[in-house]
């Protein structure tokens, strides 16, 4: 077990984000209530001018490996922007954000030139990444219910990909998020970085719609977890499982496992609401932490 560093990880966050409900036993067995000071806020640094991000859900990219920078900056940057451009994150990237794209080219050329490490290319690409991510977290969060939920099934399928490499990866994404050390080390392993890179992906395709068509989302209410409740009893949650989740404490002290399989349920519990409208106000509420933490 990893401690208590989730405590000030994304999962509180998820927590929180369910509008101040947390879930007790009653007589007539699990229901939602509502808190007098509601569950425990843990914010979000401000975005720094490094972009770095220790308790972000979200992920960023490596710069291809094995690239080597020819003589010229700009011969460089050409050839990176090609390798590059064989990824759908960093087309949509370049596409939405041209001058800053071509800043971070530069910036990796010259790092290649000065024969700097990949994970210290990996670093510095992430957090440039995570902050541009930040920036325009409400951009996300204002995308159509099809794009956020393509967001939401990325986060997933990133996780379940952390959790076939080991328990210790998935956690540390969920605590300290892509700057992780491990987390970084794996965006150098092509089959990782492709999971990483296509949750990105899908939050940037969803802040290049809001920017484009912002739609207003309507909050999430209490017959709404409810709902999330009862999917979430189909994945076979008990009133303990609720308990534990909805308590910080409680849940930093699971095994590393377990706390990556219930953000795992949590989220295919969302995906699994059958009503679109309901859907769509729970995962604004979820997605928060994932594109602006």
């Amino acid at each position: 077990m990893l401690g208590r560093a989730i405590g000030v990880g994304v999962v509180v966050a998820l927590i929180a984000a369910a509008g101040g409900w947390y879930y007790v036993q009653g007589s007539g067995g699990t229901k939602v209530g509502e808190t007098d000071a509601g569950v425990p806020v843990v914010e979000a640094p401000a975005a720094s001018t490094t972009g770095e991000s220790p308790t972000s859900a979200s992920s960023a990219p490596s710069a291809p490996a094995g690239t080597v920078a020819p003589v010229g900056a700009e011969e460089a940057a050409q050839t990176l922007d090609a390798k590059f451009q064989e990824t759908e994150l960093w087309t949509v990237v370049k596409r939405e954000f041209p001058d800053w794209y071509g800043e971070r080219l530069r910036e990796v050329a010259k790092l290649t030139a000065d024969q700097q490490p990949q994970l210290v290319i990996n670093k510095h690409m992430t957090e440039a990444l995570v902050a541009l991510r930040r920036k325009h977290a409400s951009e996300a969060l204002a995308a159509s219910t099809q794009k956020l939920k393509s967001v939401a099934a990325a986060f997933l399928e990133n996780l379940k990909s952390l959790s076939a490499h080991g328990a210790t990866a998935c956690y540390s994404f969920i605590s300290k998020g892509e700057t992780a050390p491990v987390v970084l080390e794996l965006l150098s392993a092509p089959k990782q970085a492709a999971a990483i890179q296509a949750q990105a992906a899908a939050i940037f395709e969803a802040i290049a719609e809001g920017r484009k068509t912002p739609v207003t989302h309507a909050k999430a209410g209490k017959a709404d977890y409810e709902e999330l409740v009862r999917q979430l009893a189909k994945l076979g949650w008990k009133e303990e499982d609720l308990k534990v989740f909805s308590d910080p404490t409680s849940l930093g002290r699971q095994p590393a496992a377990r706390v990556c399989q219930m953000v795992q349920d949590w989220f295919s519990a969302h995906l699994s609401v059958e009503d679109q409208k309901t859907q769509e106000r729970l995962l604004v509420e979820t997605l928060k932490p994932v594109v602006s933490g």
